[in-house]
């Protein structure tokens, strides 16, 4: 069934391309060889390199800031969020004391528990949790259960 579907939506593309129907972002008419790759645009956290932040806190980019019209890399695409990614700690670690500046962070949680502690204040932190944390403000985050806190 998924091929069929994926068949019929390259059918499709195929059809409004060659007439001249599909449009790029902006609106104007698509050109092939000329306009962004379509696969800068879908991007896998699996795919990215990871790198740490808040010390211990192994994050992977999804999306980056760029240009939304023509990213010059895979996923480069945000025009005013810094980044989206996906983040790991390991179980039973925590961050080191961190302070952002000059933006926010908002932390969605898939999986693991955990708590995050800022100006003397805790909050669990578990499956389906969002938390703001706004800027100029000294956070923490640990990872309390047995698996990793995603």
């Amino acid at each position: 069934m998924v091929r069929k579907i994926a068949l019929f939506g390259m059918i499709i593309l195929s059809i409004f391309i060659t007439s001249g129907l599909a449009q790029t972002l902006d609106g104007s008419p698509y050109t092939p060889g000329k306009d962004a790759d379509i696969d800068l645009y879908l991007v896998s956290w699996k795919d990215s390199e990871p790198y740490h932040t808040h010390g211990t806190l192994i994050e992977q980019n999804i999306l980056t800031r760029g240009d939304p019209l023509h990213p010059s890399e895979k996923g480069a695409v945000l025009k005013y969020i810094n980044r989206f990614t996906h983040a790991t700690l390991t179980a039973g670690t925590a961050t080191e004391p961190t302070t952002l500046k000059r933006e926010q962070e908002v932390i969605y949680i898939l999986s693991g528990k955990g708590i995050i502690t800022w100006r003397k204040k805790t909050a669990g932190l578990y499956s389906g949790i969002c938390s703001l944390v706004p800027a100029d403000c000294e956070f923490t985050i640990s990872s309390t259960g047995s698996e990793p806190l995603t």
